[in-house]
């Protein structure tokens, strides 16, 4: 039997003011930062010969990767090397992941089982390739990573990624096409 978890839908709130006379980095300026950070992670990447066609290139510039790096700095989250987390995992070498993406040819609207989830970003990749009328699911058989990409994919907001724990060499029926 497989424990099935899914990302629940999440809302943010605008961040409260700083004290009278405090200076603070803005939530644009901020968010403009880091834009520019994925977008020179995923020219790198380009550049570098491993990002080939629009779809990935579109999904490393769009699905924020800092989220799935927890404890990591914003400059190691846009790094092209992995990534020592928090927690006692490493993140999967983005160029890896930008291959892996290049070689399955993700298209919108298929259905696709991502195995050994990580901490949910490819599968956040994979999400953003297929859109809308697309299905992801991701496995892992370690429950820490599984909570990590549950925890992960709800703060970007995500809610259309099924988590499962499941043991990648049999699949997962549930999310298996009809």
């Amino acid at each position: 039997m497989t424990a099935r978890k899914t990302t629940p839908n999440v809302q943010t709130s605008a961040p409260s003011s700083p004290p009278s006379g405090e200076a603070t980095e803005t939530s644009h300026d901020s968010s403009q930062a880091i834009q520019r950070m994925r977008s020179a992670f995923a020219d790198q990447l380009s550049q570098q010969g491993i990002v080939r066609t629009p779809a990935v290139e579109n999904a490393l510039r769009t699905v924020p990767r800092h989220p799935f790096v927890p404890g990591a700095s914003l400059e190691q989250a846009y790094a092209t090397t992995p990534v020592h987390a928090a927690t006692s995992f490493i993140t999967a070498e983005p160029a890896l992941a930008a291959l892996l993406l290049e070689q399955a040819q993700v298209q919108p609207a298929m259905r696709v089982l991502d195995t050994g989830a990580t901490t949910g970003y490819p599968a956040a990749l994979i999400a953003h390739m297929v859109g809308g009328q697309g299905h992801v699911t991701t496995v892992n058989t370690d429950a820490d990573l599984v909570r990590t990409a549950i925890a992960s994919l709800a703060e970007i907001g995500s809610s259309t990624i099924r988590v499962a724990s499941s043991q990648a060499a049999i699949g997962y029926a549930d999310g298996a096409p009809g």
